[in-house]
């Protein structure tokens, strides 16, 4: 084949390629992978929110051992806590990582987000996939002993849980504007981005919109196993512990991993990694 038409075939297929992705629409009604089948349904009246489908699955060694949802009620004026959760990807490379947020309520009462790329049945998560329209965008809500059980569960990683520095107010706001988009997502899917639309970027947006420490983006982007020395560095975090340390006090997989084996669950749960982390 001649250089000439070798090219122009090249431009050819590109253009084809860009034509699919640019037709291929965003979805809720494909055949999910079970961990990813329902959207949670927010009602809110003031500051009294309805939850239908918050996803607490129940996990073992093999697995998945329960697959169940159910609805709760929490309220807006009792948030005053919140967590940054952080579960680096690689034993080898930081950068990677996989971010979401805990919210905390009064006593022990926990209530999880975590931002991900929604899977189809048999579907599995992939870099350049997540940059080709390959994933719907999703929030899922859940107890924090299935989004944070499950990763303890299902990988050797660390998982480290950091106490965000904040007020009832800011911690209200954001819980509010998580909480919109997630109710959002129902009716206006959209697609993941591995890199401009993915777990850290959307977390990134929701502090950016009331806080007035702005967290760099560059960090969602390419860097988020990062995030705990930018957060750190910003003074967000409730500890003022130098970093190694910070990671030390702070990381709660082998916690996780007895409290699932010990069949904990909700606020037993999150007590349990409240222990784990409490000064000695």
């Amino acid at each position: 084949m001649r250089p000439r038409t070798s090219t122009l075939v090249a431009a050819v297929a590109v253009a084809a390629f860009g034509g699919w992705l640019a037709l291929r629409q965003p979805s809720t009604t494909r055949t999910w992978a079970d961990d990813h089948e329902r959207l949670a349904t927010v009602t809110r009246r003031g500051d009294t929110v309805r939850l239908v489908n918050v996803r607490d699955f129940r996990y073992g060694p093999k697995g998945v051992r329960a697959r169940q949802w159910h609805d709760r009620v929490i309220r807006l004026d009792q948030v005053d806590r919140a967590w940054f959760v952080l579960v680096p990807l690689s034993h080898s490379l930081r950068a990677p990582a996989h971010s979401f947020v805990t919210f905390g309520f009064g006593d022990t009462a926990t209530l999880s987000f975590s931002v991900e790329a929604r899977r189809e049945a048999g579907e599995e998560y992939g870099v350049v996939a997540g940059m080709l329209r390959s994933f719907e965008l999703v929030y899922v809500v859940a107890e924090e002993s299935d989004n944070l059980g499950r990763r303890a569960t299902l990988s050797d990683h660390p998982i480290y849980r950091f106490p965000v520095k904040g007020t009832r107010e800011g911690f209200r706001t954001v819980l509010a504007d998580m909480l919109d988009r997630a109710e959002s997502l129902r009716t206006q899917p959209t697609f993941y981005h591995t890199i401009w639309n993915n777990c850290t970027s959307n977390l990134v947006a929701h502090v950016n919109r009331v806080s007035p420490t702005k967290l760099p983006g560059i960090v969602a982007a390419v860097m988020p196993g990062y995030a705990d020395d930018v957060i750190r560095d910003l003074d967000l975090v409730a500890d003022s512990l130098p970093a190694a340390a910070l990671r030390a006090r702070y990381r709660v997989d082998a916690a996780a991993r007895r409290a699932v084996a010990a069949g904990l669950s909700g606020t037993a749960f999150s007590q349990a990694m409240h222990d784990a982390t409490a000064p000695r």
